[in-house]
């Protein structure tokens, strides 16, 4: 698996729109790959994460998770897009083999999507209540063999993102509920929970969505 660190510099007018349209953003991580690539083939998961107290950086940064390794020569030519930074590379890429094992326990982050189905209406409609996001939580947590520490559970922010997603002539407006949880988790099932990092959890993973986040304790 390959983990890049992409520094945006917020100042400029096309990082402004990649903020404000998670398509955007979408497409130009896609160029990172070749053309026959795409999101779920990668296994290509983001996070657009911006200066907090709490943060290493005082710049925006995405964090790109892939299986295959990504060529991020294209987004280095967008002008205005990245941020220079004497004597550092960026973006930068590292290869890194998870070595996670049944047992242990991990800090994690999500910004996750969380919904539900509505079975009369065949709708998907998002989850706010807070109970109710710690239940999809924990739902996601044991099929993904994984188990949440309930008392070690944040939920940080809950942001809407409206944006239009064009292609083919043809736009469609697009609604992301955006949920951030924080906290320890144990891992219950290796093969189960190393999916859940590969494919990400929930919905909206093309538009930053879905990346679990860990580190060790």
């Amino acid at each position: 698996m390959y983990l890049s660190k992409l520094t945006i510099d917020p100042t400029t007018k096309i990082s402004q729109d990649h903020f404000d349209n998670p398509y955007e953003m979408h497409r130009t991580i896609m160029s990172g790959f070749d053309q026959f690539t795409n999101r779920e083939k990668a296994n290509a998961l983001y996070r657009l994460e911006f200066p907090n107290k709490n943060s290493y950086s005082k710049y925006p940064v995405l964090l790109v998770q892939s299986s295959i390794e990504p060529n991020w020569e294209k987004v280095k030519n967008i002008k205005g897009l990245l941020l220079y930074i004497p004597e550092q590379t960026n973006p930068s890429t590292k290869q890194f083999t998870p070595s996670f094992k049944e047992n242990q326990i991990l800090r994690f982050r999500l910004v996750a999507n969380p919904t539900r189905r509505i079975s009369n209406f065949r709708r998907i409609v998002p989850i706010r209540d807070e109970n109710e996001l710690i239940e999809w939580l924990n739902q996601k947590a044991q099929s993904g063999g994984f188990e949440i520490f309930l008392n070690s559970l944040a939920i940080e922010r809950k942001d809407i993102y409206q944006f239009e997603k064009r292609k083919n002539d043809h736009s469609s407006l697009i609604t992301l509920h955006q949920v951030e949880f924080n906290g320890y988790l144990l891992i219950k099932e290796f093969h189960f929970f190393l999916r859940s990092v590969e494919k990400g959890i929930g919905r909206g993973k093309s538009f930053g969505m879905g990346l679990l986040s860990l580190a060790f304790m």
